[in-house]
């Protein structure tokens, strides 16, 4: 999931912006045409996750996709911008069915020292921008992490990878 990338930002669909890469799953894959979307990062993602229309995941009895798979044997991971719920224990990803969890749990923030960011249950402390670390960078590095750690496995596993960028603040 890319965070507030609008239909007409890719290539694909005639945008300004060189997509490439995406371009070139457009062209190999399936592309819709007619689709919907909660207009905010959070109700949308609340969405994806429960199959239901909703902006909060805050009910115990509603049910998200990686419960049911981890349920149903599945591996679950989890990479990015989560943005449902603050707490890491109670109503961050692993509370929710994701059995590994690297990222941020709240909205919007730097991409050099992000606010919230977690592991698995756990807050960490913000990370220093001067050693080098960008979060979209290492988005792509958990989640790679994550799928070689999976791979070890014969089970099968399911991975959400959700990307802050191209989300405000806007950083050059």
């Amino acid at each position: 999931m890319a965070d507030d990338l609008g239909y007409s930002d890719l290539g694909c669909y005639g945008g300004e912006i060189d997509t490439p890469h995406l371009d070139q799953l457009a062209n190999a894959g399936l592309r819709f045409t007619d689709f919907y979307n909660c207009g905010r990062c959070w109700p949308t993602r609340a969405t994806l996750m429960s199959g239901t229309y909703t902006s909060t995941l805050e009910s115990a009895t509603m049910v998200t996709i990686p419960e049911v798979l981890r349920d149903a044997g599945y591996q679950t991971g989890m990479v990015g911008k989560w943005h449902l719920g603050t707490d890491p224990a109670n109503t961050g990803p692993f509370a929710r069915g994701f059995q590994r969890y690297y990222g941020t749990l709240g909205g919007a923030g730097s991409y050099w020292e992000p606010p919230l960011l977690a592991r698995d249950d756990t807050l960490l402390p913000t990370p220093d921008r001067d050693a080098g670390y960008y979060y979209t960078q290492e988005i792509g590095a958990e989640a790679a992490r994550q799928i070689d750690a999976f791979s070890a496995s014969t089970r099968p596993f399911f991975q959400y990878v959700a990307f802050t960028a191209p989300h405000w603040p806007l950083h050059a």
